[in-house]
């Protein structure tokens, strides 16, 4: 429908073992994100972009190399001060490592997992980052299996009131959460309450948090119906359909055994790659079949049973030897018996045969390179592709997630992706997202697969996924999301460091050959637009809020879920593509644990904004608080802001803005402009820093409760701070006094201001009451 390329940049030096990718926004007001990648038992690297140019500066903020049995991590702002702190999960197989925590300082991340609560003796995998209890402050769930006395945890953010100390503290038991494993988990709400709920291992549990019990509860029955998800490698939530409602896909790659004939070029390979799990086949051998005239060397990596040539067993000298199809060994072809577990090789016909047997399980990998081409490769026992376990996509249909597969025409494609990471973005721009599936077998890697939205519920998958079908070198690791140059099109950036089945000092000999892999869109004439989320009142990172576009021909929703995934973090900026729109109606947010909804309009296409909460931007905007106590500006246009519950601050500044405070005792600021003011009940004030703010509307003003305040350094009048004294207040048209300063019109609800009382300056209108107008000295107070 709107074709794209992708181009791969080497931008990032590095080969070798990996664990994920996370990017986060670590440098205060770096318009770019940085990228954190763990590399497992490598050194891990923090790659910070300057000028364009990614650079290693893993150093220079953490003090030193960072090395370990690293697993996946999470960049969040955990104590709301604008840079983003790092929580990092340990694999601590031996239970001597711990759970880390970086704190960032603004020059440098300190390590203190220790003193803020997090050092746990888990064997962790990759976090979770969300604000369950709606206080404003990030909590966690770390997750990993139940080893060294611990398990999976939710740690709850506290902050000491005097001190301002914050910590976490598990609260398993307070909060009812009791899952015995759990390798990762996503945010998404599927329920339309506008709250995420928690898919723990992509959607095998689902999660809702109650505030009214303070407890959590499974709700995956009521979501599923009678599907149920299993062997997720990992989960996408989002509106695939645009009925504003979260839909779900899950990839499961779940091979046992692959054959990979390997080469720079899939025409003429010189190796194959193999990976044998014996699991479901003891009674019959698995192996494989294949041709060439060259020498052949077998390399069988940690095997220490017995190898057959012919109907002779070996001894070797170690894991690699070469053989000749005239060896005399080979002359003697045997049957592998059940009741011997070995390698059986065999060459009959101009066919090499490699074949794995006996009744025990086994796991093993074998690599087989010859001297010349390698030729009509073969399985035998089992083909590579019954191996792999269907991905699925479950549209949300009044809540519960029905598998819609087969209706989206994606049966058949999502039999053979071998899914280990995926992504969902609208990477062409044309207001639907595309789904992107990091595929990878266990002995080589795959071509990876984009499917493409076709706006109308199905997908397409693309031919050489636009540019961006990766690497056969490697194991398929992460794939994320991030627009890295910042020209409103999504890049993908790809890790092929993965390992697998326990075996990963084979992989750290043959897989290590693979680089990070940069993809950036080279994009197309659509229309686009983004936005961070500053929250005030809500977590700063703005974790758990929803955003809905609307635009000339589409609605849109998108929600901001810190972009976590199964050992990867996407870039948190909220992406939309608009086709050919060009004007965005609105921009409709609803904070997590913030204030009600944001709704911005006027809002320019094909630009980057940043939209604090709270705070409208140019245009005629709504600003809908909470029940607690907010700080609500407008800006440029004419803003409607409601405070309801709260003691709250309202602020328009520029354009004749309406302003609501509801209950509390509020602040009003109308600013420049003919503002309208409603205090609501309790005392309110109605503040006025300038004479040329005048002319406001105040609709329910009650005299001996609220409050008119005028700025003293603003208004000329040797005015003095307090309450203005009788003598500069007088009723009727005019000053009869030179004490006189302000004078209010009772028939006509208007309040003056006389900067010199009966001398030669006009009085100018300050403001105007309705309803009730009763007014007296000392309800204008001087501030």
């Amino acid at each position: 429908m709107s074709p794209i390329q992708f181009e791969t940049l080497e931008a990032i030096p590095y080969q070798g073992e990996s664990y994920g990718a996370f990017w986060g926004y670590v440098v205060p007001g770096s318009a770019a994100p940085a990228l954190w990648t763990t590399n497992h038992q490598a050194f891990a690297s923090l790659w910070i972009q300057e000028g364009g140019i990614f650079r290693n500066r893993t150093k220079q903020l953490f003090g030193s190399e960072i090395v370990g049995d690293i697993h996946g991590g999470s960049w969040f702002d955990f104590d709301n001060d604008g840079d983003a702190d790092l929580i990092q999960e340990v694999a601590n197989d031996n239970g001597g490592s711990l759970t880390l925590f970086y704190v960032n300082k603004g020059s440098q991340l300190q390590e203190e997992g220790v003193s803020i609560g997090v050092a746990q003796p888990l064997k962790g995998r990759t976090p979770l980052v969300f604000d369950y209890d709606r206080d404003g402050n990030l909590d966690l769930l770390l997750n990993g299996p139940t080893g060294n006395g611990v398990g999976p945890g939710i740690f709850r953010q506290t902050q000491n009131k005097k001190t301002k100390e914050r910590k976490f503290v598990l609260v398993n038991e307070e909060v009812g959460f009791s899952i015995p494993s759990s390798s990762y988990a996503i945010l998404g709400d599927l329920t339309g309450d506008r709250r995420p709920e928690v898919l723990v291992d992509g959607g095998e549990v689902i999660l809702e948090f109650k505030p009214n019990l303070g407890q959590f509860r499974p709700i995956t029955d009521q979501i599923l119906g009678n599907a149920r998800i299993s062997g997720a490698e990992d989960a996408i939530v989002a509106d695939f359909n645009n009925d504003q409602k979260m839909d779900l896909f899950v990839t499961r790659r779940g091979q046992d055994s692959q054959v990979f004939p390997y080469g720079l070029t899939e025409d003429s390979p010189r190796e194959v790659r193999a990976y044998f799990d014996t699991l479901n086949s003891r009674n019959n051998p698995l192996g494989m079949k294949f041709q060439t005239s060259g020498t052949v060397t077998f390399t069988l990596p940690f095997f220490r049973g017995q190898i057959f040539i012919g109907g002779n067993a070996i001894n070797r000298p170690g894991d690699e030897f070469s053989l000749d199809a005239s060896d005399p060994r080979l002359s003697n072809p045997s049957s592998p018996p059940v009741n011997a577990d070995g390698f059986y090789i065999n060459h009959t016909n101009g066919t090499w045969e490699l074949l794995l047997a006996g009744q025990s399980r086994r796991r093993e990998y074998a690599f087989v390179k010859s001297t010349e081409t390698i030729r009509n490769t073969q399985t035998v026992g089992f083909r590579n592709e019954d191996q792999l376990r269907t991905d699925q996509l479950f549209l949300n249909e009044n809540g519960t997630l029905v598998d819609r597969s087969q209706e989206a025409g994606l049966q058949d494609v999502l039999a053979l992706t071998a899914g280990r990471s995926a992504v969902a973005g609208d990477f062409n721009n044309d207001g639907y997202q595309d789904i992107y599936v990091l595929s990878t077998g266990v002995a080589g890697n795959l071509d990876n697969v984009l499917l493409e939205n076709q706006g109308d519920g199905t997908f397409k998958p693309i031919p050489n996924a636009w540019g961006a079908k990766g690497t056969r070198l490697g194991l398929g690791d992460s794939v994320t999301t991030v627009d890295h140059n910042q020209d409103g099109f999504l890049d993908l950036f790809i890790t092929n460091g993965a390992f697998f089945n326990g075996k990963g000092n084979v992989a750290r000999g043959y897989y290590n050959d693979a680089p990070y892999q940069l993809l950036e869109n080279q994009g197309n004439n659509n229309n686009w637009f983004q936005l961070r989320l500053e929250g005030t009142r809500a977590n700063r990172d703005g974790i758990g809020s929803t955003i809905i576009l609307n635009s000339e021909t589409r609605t849109q929703i998108r929600e901001q879920n810190g972009g976590m995934h199964h050992r990867a973090q996407n870039d948190s900026v909220v992406h939309f593509g608009l086709g050919q729109d060009t004007a965005i109606d609105k921009v409709d947010i609803r904070w997590e644990g913030g204030i009600r909804r944001q709704i911005l309009r006027g809002i320019s296409i094909n630009q980057r904004i940043t939209v604090k909460e709270g705070h409208g931007m140019a245009g005629n905007d709504d600003i809908l608080g909470s029940e607690g106590r907010d700080i609500l500006v407008g800006n440029g246009g004419n803003d409607l802001i409601r405070g309801y519950n709260g003691n709250d601050t309202l602020r328009g500044n520029a354009g004749d803005d309406t302003l609501d405070g509801g209950k509390g005792r509020d602040l009003l600021i109308g600013g420049s402009g003919q503002d309208t003011l409603t205090g609501g009940e309790q005392g309110d004030r109605f503040r006025f820093y300038r004479l040329q703010d005048g002319a406001d509307i105040i609709t329910d003003f009650e005299t001996g409760v609220d409050v008119i305040q005028v700025k003293r350094s603003n208004f000329q009048g040797g005015l003095t701070n307090g309450p203005i004294s009788e003598a500069q207040f007088a009723l009727g048209s005019g000053a009869s006094s030179a004490a006189h300063r302000f004078i209010y019109d009772k028939n006509a609800g208007n309040l003056f201001y006389d900067i010199d009382g009966t001398g030669n300056q006009e009085k100018e209108l300050l403001v105007s009451l309705t309803g009730r107008r009763d007014l007296m000295a000392s309800d204008i107070v001087v501030i």
